[in-house]
């Protein structure tokens, strides 16, 4: 089987996924394509997401917590890119503050333990941004902020 044939199989296996059990279909591509196509890892996250992109919402929960730091803002400026690329909505779910406020336009920030209630913070920064807007004074302050409300809420 060519590799063309063995990735149209993955990503409709993928899609199947998908409509199973919403975008974790993503886990069961990635090590598809380490295994089958021998992808590199990096390379294998990238084309999963890719693949469930043309959904309307992208739900993406850890998705790159696994990966080594250069790596990681790599596939982080590549998620921008199709971001802006495809316009589409991403639920991206972190505990890094950082991935957080360079990821995002909106972040939500769990109060309290049970789960009852969630504060909105927006981030100001343009949508087209790269590594240098985490430097700003004002930016700075939202990630000090956020951290003190992170640690506030393990607190409870």
């Amino acid at each position: 089987m060519t590799k063309k044939c063995k990735r149209t199989a993955i990503g409709l296996v993928t899609g199947f996924a998908n409509g199973l059990f919403g975008s974790g279909g993503g886990t069961i591509v990635v090590p598809a394509m380490e295994r089958f196509l021998g992808e590199e890892e990096h390379k294998a996250h990238a084309t999963a997401i890719a693949v469930i992109l043309p959904l309307s919402l992208l739900s993406l929960d850890e998705p790159f917590s696994a990966l080594d730091y250069l790596t990681r803002v790599e596939m982080q400026e590549w998620l921008l890119e199709q971001w802006e690329h495809y316009h589409k909505t991403i639920l991206f779910i972190t505990h890094d503050v950082e991935e957080a406020v360079f990821l995002s336009k909106k972040i939500f920030v769990i109060q309290d333990r049970p789960f009852s209630s969630m504060e909105m913070v927006e981030v100001p920064l343009p949508a087209h941004r790269d590594r240098n807007d985490l430097k700003k004074p004002e930016i700075v302050d939202l990630k000090e902020r956020l951290i003190g409300k992170l640690r506030r809420s393990v607190r409870l």
